[in-house]
Order: C-alpha cells, then sequence, then structure tokens
C-alpha cells in the first residue's frame, strides 16, 4: 500500500510541469481577457466619475456665481426701484401740493371777489338806506314842524 502511495506521488511529479505550465497560461490568458478589460472599464468609471466630480464642482461654483450676480442685480433693482418710488412720491406730493397752492390761489381769489361784492352790495344799500333814512328824517322833521306849528297855533 504504501508502494503504490509512493508509486501515484512519483507519478504526480511528472504532472507538476505541466500543470505549472498550465497554471501560467491560465493566468496569461485571463491577465489578457478577463484583468485587463475589467482594469479597463473600471479606470474608465474612475475617470468618469472623476470628470463628473469636476463637472458638478464647476456647475456648483457657476451657480454660486449666478446667484451672487442675481443677488446684487436684485439688489441693485430694489434700490433703483425704491428710488424711482421715492422720485414718483415726491413728484406727486409736489403736484398736489401745486394744486393746493392754486386751489388756495382760486378760493382767494374768489373769496376776494365775493367780498369785493358784499362790500358794494354793503355800499349800494348802505346808500339806499341813507336815502331812505333821509327821505325818513325829512319826513320826521317835516311832521315835526307841522305838529310844533300845530302845537305853536293851539298855545
Amino acid at each position: 500500500m504504501i508502494s503504490e502511495n509512493l508509486l501515484g506521488v512519483i507519478h504526480t511529479w511528472h504532472y507538476i510541469p505541466v500543470i505549472m505550465v498550465g497554471f501560467v497560461l491560465l493566468v496569461i490568458v485571463l491577465n489578457q481577457f478577463l484583468y485587463k478589460p475589467v482594469l479597463k472599464i473600471i479606470d474608465e468609471r474612475k475617470h468618469f466619475m472623476h470628470n463628473m466630480k469636476d463637472q458638478a464642482h464647476a456647475l456648483r461654483e457657476k451657480s454660486e456665481s449666478l446667484t451672487q450676480q442675481y443677488q446684487t442685480e436684485l439688489t441693485h433693482e430694489k434700490k433703483t426701484a425704491f428710488e424711482e418710488l421715492d422720485r414718483k412720491k415726491k413728484e406727486i406730493l409736489k403736484k398736489s401740493q401745486e394744486e393746493i397752492q392754486k386751489a388756495k390761489l382760486h378760493a382767494d381769489g374768489f373769496v376776494s371777489q365775493e367780498l369785493k361784492r358784499a362790500e358794494k352790495s354793503y355800499e349800494s344799500a348802505k346808500k339806499e338806506l341813507m336815502k331812505e333814512v333821509e327821505v325818513l328824517s325829512a319826513e320826521v322833521i317835516e311832521k315835526i314842524s307841522k305838529f310844533h306849528v300845530q302845537t305853536k297855533g293851539e298855545l
């Protein structure tokens, strides 16, 4: 039994160089047709991921730049809009004050005209009343004179 096992091991030693050549050929074939393509795909994927990361970083910087530009423009537009609004308010206030002044002048002119008319009316009424007072005074004086003459005649 020992001799058969020993004999089997000796025969196995003859196959070791063939197995080693087969193994080396297997490694070469695997390296050529499996490992290199797989490593190539892994490298391509690695470069793709690196490029995507660079693009994402560039897009992020661009978006931050655009956001900053937008914020700057928005601030400028708000400032311009508020300045325009203030200018319009001042313009409207100025126009309204001018209109108020015109209305006051018109009202003052109207009031002074009405005062003049009232004064004229007052003067004409005064003259008429003075005439009536003179007429009544003359009548009163005449009646007093008649009464005085009648009372003297009776005395």
